[in-house]
């Protein structure tokens, strides 16, 4: 009885950590937050080391909506929570040779950041910092655009 009265408090007081539960899909209406979609073919794929972004170039073959894109664009994409393909035609087998791609664009990324004046252990002043946060994953800090994507969810990429 001792031995499943502890069973019982290990079971009780121990934590499972999950950084994602459970999957969710993106839903509609952040879906409709894209500032450009567009069926392209990817054509060059960069693999990365978190907390870096892959880099996946798309030939853009036609446009759906939001901001013209012409010829090649390439994009950052962090999905390291369910895994990335290891390339480019692992990439093709999991989202097609044809995709639909939604992105958001580093100047108007959905982000609030806010200034702050951070210290070290000792309490001495490190200077002024800028901590942003956004429902999805990116940022405005970033050379090129974004894969549409949120966390615990899947990227704004689809097979067509």
């Amino acid at each position: 009885m001792k031995y499943l009265f502890l069973l019982f408090l290990f079971v009780l007081y121990s934590k499972t950590v999950m950084a994602c539960p459970m999957f969710q899909p993106l839903t509609e209406d952040e879906m409709n937050q894209a500032q450009s979609v567009f069926f392209g073919e990817a054509i060059d794929y960069e693999i990365s080391t978190p907390p870096e972004p892959a880099k996946i170039t798309f030939y853009v073959k036609k446009m759906i909506s939001g901001r013209e894109i012409e010829g090649d664009i390439t994009v950052n994409w962090i999905h390291g929570t369910f895994g990335e393909p290891e390339d480019l035609a692992s990439f093709k087998q999991e989202y097609g040779e044809l995709t639909k791609v939604g992105i958001l664009f580093p100047e108007k990324f959905p982000e609030k950041c806010e200034m702050y004046q951070a210290e070290n252990g000792l309490g001495e002043s490190l200077g002024e910092r800028e901590f942003c946060s956004s429902s999805f994953i990116g940022s405005g800090k970033s050379e090129y655009p974004w894969v549409l994507n949120r966390h615990c969810s899947g990227p704004y990429m689809f097979a067509e």
